[in-house]
């Protein structure tokens, strides 16, 4: 969970070798109070510009995952705008096949934009 200011628009991939999750978001500032949240499946994070008018978060996972689910939170009476991931854990074979997938998808998407 990433607690915002406001709602954004985001988008996600997943890399292995080693297993990542990639969130891209508009540019932000980061106020970080400390680290705190990280562990599960999250080994650690990083997180900067990572061009012009895009912030990328990374997570370094420990196991192959899946992004079940991501969305935005409204907020509540405690608590603001919240970004939340929630991650799957899943076998070396699914993960391979979800990256495969992905791949396909991502190259449809390229060729449909191109004609």
């Amino acid at each position: 969970v990433l607690d915002l200011t406001g709602s954004v628009e985001f988008s996600y991939f997943i890399l292995g070798d080693p297993y990542r999750v990639v969130v891209d978001l508009p540019e932000i500032s980061w106020e970080i109070p400390g680290i705190s949240g990280v562990g599960g499946v999250v080994g650690q994070y990083r997180y900067g510009l990572f061009k012009p008018g895009t912030t990328r978060l990374v997570l370094d996972v420990k196991t192959p995952v899946r992004v079940k689910r991501a969305f935005i939170l409204d907020p509540e009476a405690n608590a603001g705008h919240r970004l939340v991931l929630d991650l799957e854990t899943i076998s070396r074979a699914e993960f391979d096949k979800d990256l495969r997938a992905a791949r396909i998808e991502g190259a449809k998407a390229l060729s449909s934009s191109k004609a």
